[in-house]
């Protein structure tokens, strides 16, 4: 399996990722974070999994916000 290394050349730049806390969507929100974007990972109710995620994003040089369904 190969290793793909992204460079901090999404600095300034806006991301989003529908699908962004939990799988696939949460390692891309994760992952454009590190890499300095700002992230906006949007889900639809699992309001448990988009804390965790802000939890875990709290120490990377980029930002990220969850957009959730309005209740």
């Amino acid at each position: 399996m190969q290793t793909i290394i992204m460079e901090p050349a999404f600095e300034n730049r806006v991301v989003a990722v529908t699908g962004g806390t939990r799988g696939i969507g949460r390692a891309v929100s994760l992952r454009f974070a590190s890499s300095g974007a700002r992230v906006y990972a949007a889900y639809l109710s699992n309001d448990e999994d988009a804390s965790a995620l802000e939890a875990d994003s709290a120490t990377l040089s980029g930002s990220l916000t969850e957009i959730g369904r309005a209740h």
